[in-house]
């Protein structure tokens, strides 16, 4: 296959969920978390079906997710959850961002402005 090209695979199947809960059940062979989900539909009913994930996902918010069956001898039927893909710019200015305010507090801290940390509280507790 030339490079940059992709091979013709269906679209997967697409859903908004909401997640509610996630947990960590166990690991794959590459060692990466495997996920137990717990979600409702956008109408707030429950997702009945067992899901799955392999990252962490938000929860609370109303994403599409594609969704792939997982049929497994001993455990059943399964769909694995796959958030949408952030373009490379959007990653890009996230981390530029983040570069940014790494750059600030170092300087704050070089400077001896003695700025709090951002999240600090601001009071007089000494510990």
């Amino acid at each position: 296959m030339a490079e940059g090209e992709q091979k013709d695979r269906p679209a997967l199947p697409r859903r908004k969920l909401r997640v509610t809960n996630y947990e960590q059940i166990g690991k794959t062979q590459k060692d990466a978390p495997i996920y137990k989900v717990f979600a409702v539909k956008e109408d707030g009913s429950p997702v009945e079906d067992e899901l799955r994930a392999f990252q962490e996902l938000p929860v609370g918010e109303v994403i599409e997710y594609a969704l792939k069956r997982y049929d497994h001898p001993q455990y059943g039927v399964s769909f694995t959850l796959y958030p949408p893909k952030e373009k490379l710019g959007t990653r890009v200015t996230k981390l530029e961002q983040k570069i940014e305010e790494l750059e600030s507090r170092l300087a704050a801290l070089e400077s001896g402005s003695g700025a709090p940390a951002p999240g600090a509280p601001d009071d007089d507790i000494p510990f």
